[in-house]
Formats: structure tokens, sequence, C-alpha cells
């Protein structure tokens, strides 16, 4: 039978997303008061791993308000982090390519893992860096998926407007070095990421070490290819338009993920296009259902008390 590991997800946003307006004083203060809750926390429960999963997604937002994505970064990054870098390359990222990060957000990535690994060293804890691409799909069972105030990503986009939340999708840049002049980018299935970490704090458990790994189908689709899928799966089509290039985003980011299927037997179940773009779209049909619901309450229980 499998051991059973107790772990705790770090999910650091209450604090850090104070920082960039708090006084430096007021910060450290507060960090203070957040690491002695956080130790706390974990001695008191007994903890064998920790997932950290904060991170800033958005790179024009990171581009923009460049000191407030490190802030919110880096700071969480060093409790124990997941990463992703955005590099100038067209070929597969493996592991100890040279980074080169090309907006604030993928340097912010980058300071952060050069950190853990300082620290890894220097205490001997395990710690794993898992550099996952483009999270897509959602839970098959439809317990959780996407649902972001403001969304950026292109399949979340694309099922708002298969929804009738948006009007229409925006493809930004089509003049890329690519098969049809949009982005490519790897993709890869929440249930596939979770199964990684899985791999990867068994290993670290086991084998405490700094340990480095790519999560992702090693092909990339195109934006076009991204929309047209999901227009097949839904049988309608994605009202769209064309838009100029965003600052900072690459035209090709794909992932080589040989190193984890070759050392944790990672094993993708869910590598499908089209099956990653249907369970996000279940999953942002149930999600918005549920929200018309629940915005239809009050007004109910108004015109019930006129």
């Amino acid at each position: 039978m499998r051991p059973m590991i107790r772990v705790v997800t770090a999910l650091a946003f209450a604090f850090v997303s104070t920082l960039p307006s708090a006084r430096a004083g007021d910060a450290d203060t507060e960090f203070d008061a957040f690491l002695a809750r956080w130790r706390a926390a974990v001695a008191a429960n007994d903890v064998d791993a920790v997932v950290a999963m904060t991170r800033l997604p958005f790179l024009f937002e990171g581009r923009e308000h460049a000191r407030e994505g490190v802030a919110r970064e880096v700071v969480p990054a060093l409790l124990t982090v997941e990463v992703r870098h955005c590099l100038r390359t067209a070929a597969p990222l493996r592991e100890d390519d040279r980074m080169q990060p090309i907006n604030p957000y993928g340097r912010s990535k980058a300071m952060a893992e050069v950190a853990l690994k300082d620290i890894s060293d220097a205490t001997g804890l395990g710690v794993g860096v898992l550099r996952y691409f483009n999270a897509a799909g959602a839970d098959p069972s439809l317990r959780s998926g996407q649902a972001s105030r403001q969304p950026h990503h292109l399949i979340e986009i694309a099922t708002r407007v298969l929804t009738g939340q948006d009007p229409r999708l925006t493809i930004f840049g089509t003049d890329y070095p690519t098969r049809d002049g949009t982005a490519v980018r790897d993709y890869v299935h929440v249930r596939d990421i979770a199964a990684a970490h899985i791999l990867l704090m068994d290993r670290l458990i086991a084998e405490p070490a700094f340990r480095t790994y790519n999560v992702g189908s090693g092909e990339g689709a195109t934006v076009r290819e991204v929309v047209d899928t999901l227009s097949a799966v839904a049988r309608r089509p994605i009202p769209q338009a064309e838009g100029e290039r965003r600052a900072g985003d690459p035209a090709v980011l794909v992932a080589d993920s040989s190193r984890l299927r070759r050392e944790l037997g990672w094993k993708p179940r869910h590598e499908s296009l089209a099956e990653i773009v249907r369970h996000a779209l279940l999953w942002e049909r149930a999600r918005s259902a549920m929200a018309s619901r629940s915005a239809r309450r009050p007004a109910a229980r108004k015109l019930a008390e006129l």
C-alpha cells in the first residue's frame, strides 16, 4: 500500500498582494509574520511536502507592472515553487538550456529558480521545480477548472466566447514565423500536471535534492489550431478578430519533457488537444450556468419581498 504523504498547498497571494503598495518596513514586518504563521502551520501538521501554486500568468501585465510582478513571483517562490520561463528559442526547451527570459515575468521565474537552487545546496532541502508551459483543460468530473476575474488564457477566453460571456476572441499576432502565422504554445492537461507533482514529491521525499523538470507535450499547437479544434468540438464557429503582437510574447514556446518521462515515469493521459479543450468547454459551461443561477437568486428574493 502506498504510504500517506501529508501535503500543504501554499497559496501565498494573501500575503504578497500587499507588497506593491506597502512601505518597505511594513512589508518586512508582514513577511516575518507570514513566515512565523507558515512555520507554525507546517510544524503543527507534521507536513511531508509543500506545493506552491503561486504565479502571475500574464506576460504583458508583468511587463507593465514589473515591480509588482517580481514581488508577487519571487517572494512566494522562496517558500517552494513551480516556475516557468519564456525564452528566445523555437526548439523544444530542455531543462539545461541557457535561460534567456524576454520579459519581467520570465526574469522573475529565473531569479526564483536560482534562489531555490542556492537554498537547496546550502541546506540539503529537497526542492523540485516543474516548468509547465500552458496548463489547460479542467477536471473531467468538473470539480475544478479555470475561473479568472480577467481571463488572458487563450482556451479560457475562447470558451467564454462560446458560452456568450464575451463577444469575440482576439488573436494577437498573425505574422509569426510559424506554420500559420500565429504563436505556438505547448498545452498540457491539468490532470497530467497534477500527476507530475505527485511523482516529483515521491522522488524528493525518497531522495532529497534539487530537481528540475519540464512538463509538456513536446509538440505545441498554434493559436488558430486551438481555436479550430475548439470550434469543431463545440460544433459552432468562434467569433474572432486579429490584433497586433503583444510585447514579450515569443513565437514558439514548447517543452521537451523527456527527462520527466525518463526519470519519474511520467506519461500524460490527456494528450489530445481535442480532449483538453472539450474538458475546458464543459467546465466553462457548468461554471457559467452556476454563476447565472447564483445571480438570479437575489433578484428572485427581492421580487418575493415586494
